[in-house]
């Protein structure tokens, strides 16, 4: 394994100091026509640490146990990248990618060291259209964090998000100056022995009228089909439309913002069950930061979500997390989550974020966790603007995660 490394770095080094030069909006010489090597580096550290023994004997949510339990999680992640910049005029600017994740799990131990976790590489296309718009394109295997649109805890659990970083398939975006939307598809498993077909389209938007007010939705359609061993096919789509109103920048505030969002799925296992659920509910986000310190809260109430969860198929295997990446809290009628952080604003290319979760149903306290989570960028140092994976700033700032992993804002 060492000298896995040891050539990736040789190789990574010569090809980074090649790159050197100045680079416009585009991140490119700016010459047209001519191709010049790229090179970054993405870090991810994630720890978080949870306390929920209490309730897990207790505390029943739909036809078994809230799958949560004490533990912590502790892993970090390097993705050193390479590849070829081409800038076609003023508009266009092409992009290839080859980037390795090297992964480790703290406290695994030297023998179950994983250095190459997975290979991502990818082509990202910009243009620049008329009236300031501008679209971009991204097709192969790539990072989520490319997706700069706003999916709340319904939808990816934190860990669940930084353990499978990437996605295999297409992103779209389209940015105007008060709307932005993007589409994706993410091949996620392709029929072969036990391993299932299935795949996801993700798509979210958001428009802002008002520089206090914008509106939005989020949306997930998971299709989880057959393997060569167990038949049948369980559909789980999930939708949320919302508003939201921030006062801050009024009242001398970074944000005192209040969301209302409507959860509605989609759901139906074909062979089990006889005709589709439609479970549905509401939740609404509250944060008031100052400082660089907020506290936030997040309320749901209204059906199980992720019903299905304890439920197993033909060949006895639960669908747990391999049907839903959500946070398991929405199998809950009703919670309340409650979370107390500081995001300081360092640069450009780090963000960090360090939080305390407290989680409450109608039962009362259910537990709590910690988090810290670390990000450092070096396509922010070189391409302040147009990025790799960045199609510009959102025209919403509401991109931190209420469940803690952090996004650049």
């Amino acid at each position: 394994m060492k000298k896995v490394l040891s050539l990736i770095m040789a190789a990574l080094l010569p090809l980074a100091l090649m790159a050197q030069g100045p680079f416009n909006h585009f991140g490119h010489s700016g010459q047209k026509g001519k191709v010049s090597l790229e090179y970054g580096a993405y870090f991810d550290y994630y720890f978080e640490n949870k306390e929920h023994d209490a309730f897990l004997s207790t505390y029943y949510a739909g036809d078994g146990l809230l799958p949560i339990e004490s533990c912590t999680d502790h892993a970090m992640v390097l993705t050193p990248s390479i590849g070829f910049s081409l800038y076609q005029g003023p508009s266009v600017h092409h992009r290839l990618n080859l980037g390795l994740d090297l992964l480790r799990n703290m406290g695994a131990g030297p023998l179950n060291w994983q250095v190459v976790d997975e290979v991502t590489f990818h082509y990202d296309g910009h243009v620049r259209l008329g009236n300031g718009s501008m679209f971009e394109g991204v097709l192969g295997v790539f990072p989520h964090h490319y997706r700069e649109g706003e999916y709340g805890d319904a939808f990816f659990d934190s860990f669940l998000l930084f353990n499978d970083r990437n996605m295999d398939g297409v992103l779209l975006k389209y940015k105007a100056r008060k709307f932005y939307t993007e589409l994706g598809a993410d091949w996620m498993g392709r029929k072969a022995g036990t391993r299932r077909e299935r795949f996801m389209i993700l798509s979210a938007g958001n428009w802002q009228p008002l520089d206090w007010l914008d509106m939005g939705w989020s949306g997930t359609f998971y299709h989880y089909a057959s393997s060569e061993v167990v038949h049948g096919v369980v559909d789980n789509d999930l939708v949320e439309p919302y508003v939201r109103v921030d006062l801050g920048e009024r009242i001398g505030f970074q944000e005192v913002s209040f969301k209302l969002g409507g959860l509605f799925s989609y759901q139906w296992d074909r062979v089990a069950e006889a005709s589709q659920s439609f479970p549905m509910g509401f939740e609404t986000v509250s944060v008031a930061r100052k400082w660089n310190v907020y506290l936030a809260n997040t309320t749901y109430a209204g059906d199980n979500l992720q019903y299905l969860y304890h439920h197993t198929d033909a060949g006895g295997n639960m669908y747990g997390t391999d049907l839903y990446f959500g946070d398991p809290f929405y199998q809950c009628r009703f919670f309340d989550m409650v979370e107390v952080g500081w995001e300081p604003d360092i640069n450009d290319y780090m963000s960090l974020n360090i939080n305390f979760q407290f989680d409450f149903s109608d039962g009362g306290f259910l537990g709590w966790k910690q988090q810290l989570c670390l990000i450092f960028d070096l396509d922010r140092i070189r391409h302040k603007v147009w990025g790799a994976g960045r199609i510009g700033e959102a025209i919403s700032k509401h991109k931190r995660v209420p469940n803690g992993h952090v996004f650049f804002m």
